[in-house]
């Protein structure tokens, strides 16, 4: 058994099919060492070295290609597996890393073709096939595991025997549920509770809203959903649930804004797990996976307890969990806000069971689906196989624009100390990620500065890219002209002081930094990615560049040099942005969206797709 049995890594060493070894390699304690010591700008880098060491490490292996899909390097991590086991389809031992390391990435597709082909060619192959049995079972894909199972000797079959009856009592159930060997329990279990769960009478004089969300961290999601739930809460009753949360550390960025307000926040896994079902929705609930379990359970014994009339639930994570609680607790309405773009353009963001679940739910009455751009909306349409408008778009929005302090804020004078001839500041706000192209960004104004000296830039936000991209700017010799100071909270303080916001990405959904940019009166520079075109007027308000899936680093330094060469153009530009946000971006115009979506949408009977 590979890795240490400690807390932190206990899930590591409990899969079936792993090489034992006497003692972990050292190059996989150090690693181990270094995860503890919280060291993620480091880690992909610590973990691979260790995977090329020693190959055949399953610890290694899943641990490096967890850090590619945290890193949102998906196709990085699926090449270096394809180099590391270039004969997976031939040989098992080879066929069981790619297992190990596919799961992490949650290439499920990949995983399966890869693993029936080589048992197709090695049938006796037991190591691989009690892998794939805990592989299939973790999926909820019972049939398929007992099939898999099957075709191991009953001495190396590597389950207790408390393990297989679990196994063929699901699998007996699920096949009253579908006659699909291959089926996903998940999206069964939710139409069958939609049958059995009817919805209870809500009290809608109080509409009880019940938010669900990841985290409170400092992204743009977040931010949103921060506002809105303060902006709901002056009228009804409204609570925040998150699935992680660290008190004062980065995921609770936007705490202190809610608990200004009098918003509630819970932690789900400090709810209780314990609620009573009948007997029938206890077996059903039995076929979700164990996590799934645990945090619909937690949220059917809380929306139980508050009587929500309905329950918000924040970003693709949050839906499966958000509701099949609701489900349980007869939550009347139930409405998922998606952001940005599906998880089938993202794959970093994609998990088991969404593909063939959302569907499912998309197709159940008390459901709503929305999104905060059209691009987004349709592509979730596309992706779900649903008819045009059948998810809602509620663009994101600002609140009025404060007053700004005339004293800046801490790290704005340290960036005017060490740049007192710049008089022009060009600002970025993002994540330092590939999606967000921040070394384009830090090359654009890397260009931009062989030609002027009276420029600054700077860029708010952190990410896995951070470390490399200070270092980067340090090889170039522009310290004093580039600054990433990472995390502020006072990010109008640095609106209020640029003269134009730079943003580059690939993929967007609404993105808050635009549309905040120009309702403080700053002009912007971005690609057209997302909903970008509906943020920016074009040659009005900024301008958009001519493609998002490429950037041109000398193109958009010439158009960025245009732009700062001319003052006035800036300037009209500003306050047509202020015009245009006021027009389109109003946080009373979103909450009244919301609010109709959350209290008066047509309970319509929709075709029910099948998963």
């Amino acid at each position: 058994m590979i890795g240490p049995r400690t807390p932190q890594f206990q899930h590591l060493a409990t899969f079936p099919g792993e090489v034992s070894t006497a003692a972990p390699p050292v190059a996989v304690l150090r690693a181990l060492a270094a995860e503890r010591q919280h060291r993620p700008t480091a880690m992909r880098r610590i973990w691979r070295a260790a995977l090329i060491r020693h190959p055949r490490d399953v610890t290694a292996c899943r641990m490096t290609l967890r850090w590619y899909r945290r890193d949102r390097r998906m196709a990085e991590g699926r090449a270096l597996l394809s180099r590391l086991y270039p004969d997976a389809t031939e040989n098992p031992a080879s066929a069981l890393m790619m297992l190990h390391g596919l799961a992490e990435l949650h290439a499920e597709s990949a995983l399966d073709s890869i693993v029936t082909g080589c048992l197709s060619r090695n049938p006796d192959a037991p190591e691989l096939r009690n892998a794939y049995v805990h592989h299939l079972h973790a999926r909820a894909r019972y049939v398929s595991a007992l099939r898999v199972l099957r075709g191991i000797p009953a001495e190396q079959v590597q389950f207790d025997p408390a393990f297989l009856q679990d196994l063929g009592r699901k699998a007996a159930l699920l096949s009253t549920l579908t006659p699909d060997p291959e089926a996903d329990a998940v999206p069964h279990v939710i139409r069958a509770l939609a049958r059995l769960c009817p919805p209870l009478p809500a009290d809608w004089a109080k509409a009880r809203v019940s938010f669900l969300s990841g985290t409170l961290g400092p992204g743009g999601a977040e931010r949103q959903m921060t506002r809105i739930a303060c902006g709901l809460f002056g009228d009804r009753p409204v609570d925040v649930i998150l699935r992680r949360a660290d008190p004062g550390g980065e995921t609770d960025f936007f705490a202190p804004d809610l608990i200004r307000a009098g918003v509630p926040i819970y932690r789900l896994g400090e709810l209780p797990a314990t609620v009573v079902l009948p007997m029938r929705v206890r077996q059903l609930v039995d076929l979700l996976p164990q996590t799934l379990q645990s945090d619909a359970l937690r949220l059917a014994g809380h929306y139980r307890h508050t009587r929500p009339a309905a329950v918000y639930l924040w970003q693709d994570g949050a839906v499966l969990a958000g509701a099949l609680g609701a489900l349980l607790a007869g939550v009347p309405r139930i409405v998922a806000s998606f952001r940005g773009m599906p998880p089938v353009q993202r794959p970093e963001l994609l998990r088991p069971h969404m593909a063939s679940a959302f569907p499912v739910l998309a197709g159940l009455n008390r459901v709503r689906l929305t999104a905060n751009s059209t691009p987004g909306a349709r592509a979730y349409e596309d992706w779900l196989g649903l008819r045009r408008d059948a998810v809602a778009v509620i663009h994101n929005a600002v609140p009025p624009v404060a007053s700004i302090s005339p004293k800046a804020p801490s790290y704005w004078r340290g960036i005017h100390r060490a740049s007192p001839a710049c008089h022009l500041t060009v600002l970025g706000i993002f994540r330092h990620d590939r999606n967000k192209r921040a070394r384009d960004w830090i090359e654009v104004a890397a260009r931009l500065l062989r030609d002027r000296d009276d420029v600054r830039f700077v860029v708010l936000g952190q990410g896995s890219d951070h470390a490399r991209n200070l270092q980067r700017v340090r090889d170039l010799g522009l310290a004093t002209r580039i600054f990433l100071p990472g995390l502020c909270r006072d990010v109008p303080a640095a609106l209020a002081r640029s003269a134009l916001l730079m943003h580059l990405p690939r993929l967007e959904g609404s993105p808050n930094a635009l549309i905040e940019a120009q309702a403080a009166g700053v002009p912007v520079l971005c690609t057209p990615a997302g909903n970008a075109a509906q943020i920016v007027g074009h040659g009005e308000t900024g301008l958009l560049l001519p493609r998002a899936d490429r950037l041109d680093i000398g193109e958009t330094a010439a158009i960025l040099a245009t732009l700062l060469a001319d003052p006035q153009r800036l300037t009209r530009m500003g306050e047509a942005g202020r015009r245009r946000c006021r027009a389109l971006f109003d946080l009373d115009t979103c909450l009244a969206r919301t609010r109709a979506v959350l209290d008066g949408f047509q309970m319509t009977t929709r075709r029910m797709p099948s998963p």
